[in-house]
């Protein structure tokens, strides 16, 4: 049988995984029930588990028949504080939290190529290292490798892959270099001269200089970074004032 055929034979239990996780969607570092499915699913093929490395992720260590590389295969496992509103069948049972991302998708893939690697396990040269990582949204991967998820055994490669709504379905795409970033989160907090919004001339609002500061950075990054080095500055909450005729302090 070629792999193909056999990777489609698990295709309803493919969609049923990412399903049930998608209905029960759980934010970083409180992957409990995600991780608890997961682990136990890799238990049940005969794949060493470490449970709770960084805090809710799990790592898995199929150890083929043959000596040879390690090669470690990732997924993430957190899902997005958003309310839902698809109306699938399927959708989300844990309010203002959403799979909007893809990892629930992501998991159910890595669980489908655990089963069919450890199904080959007398025919594998080296090992497989099966990462399900907490926390992806706030770059959680730095946790796991400083508990050592990338040594005993000590990892050769990591591979992993993200799904592309762009991309015909049963298509990979490849590029050279790099393709996504990892996330830097930054809060800043202006301070200016509180007072009353019909005399705005005896105050200094914190709201003006805020606008004016996002847009500054938005050109800082168009016209004072080499449009070679991609980067990306997001602006996606902003927090000021408590009442309309306020200028406020912050």
């Amino acid at each position: 049988m070629d792999l193909k055929s056999e990777i489609a034979l698990h295709n309803e239990e493919l969609i049923r995984l990412r399903r049930d996780f998608h209905e029960n969607p759980e934010l970083g570092f409180e992957e409990f029930r995600t991780s608890e499915i997961i682990a136990n699913y890799l238990e049940e093929l005969g794949i060493e588990v470490q449970r709770n490395v960084a805090k809710t992720g799990v790592v898995g260590v199929l150890k083929g028949a043959y000596p040879g590389k390690t090669i470690a295969l990732r997924s993430d496992m957190d899902a997005l504080p958003i309310i839902e509103q698809t109306e699938l069948e399927f959708s989300s049972k844990n309010t203002g939290v959403m799979h909007g991302c893809g990892h629930d998708g992501h998991m159910a893939m890595l669980l489908i190529a655990a089963k069919i690697l450890a199904s080959k396990k007398e025919e594998l040269h080296g090992n497989v290292k099966f990462i399900f990582q907490p926390n992806e949204e706030d770059a959680g991967a730095y946790l796991m490798v400083e508990e050592g998820v990338l040594e005993n055994p000590k990892v050769d490669a990591v591979l992993g892959m993200h799904l592309w709504s762009p991309l015909e379905s049963g298509k990979i795409g490849l590029v050279t270099g790099a393709l996504m970033a990892s996330s830097y989160y930054f809060k800043l907090t202006v301070n200016g001269v509180g007072g009353h919004g019909g005399s705005p001339h005896k105050a200094i609002s914190p709201i003006l200089v805020g606008i004016d500061m996002i847009q500054g950075i938005q050109n800082m990054v168009q016209n004072e970074i080499d449009a070679m080095t991609p980067t990306i500055v997001t602006f996606g909450k902003f927090n000021a004032g408590s009442f309309p005729i306020i200028i406020p302090e912050k």
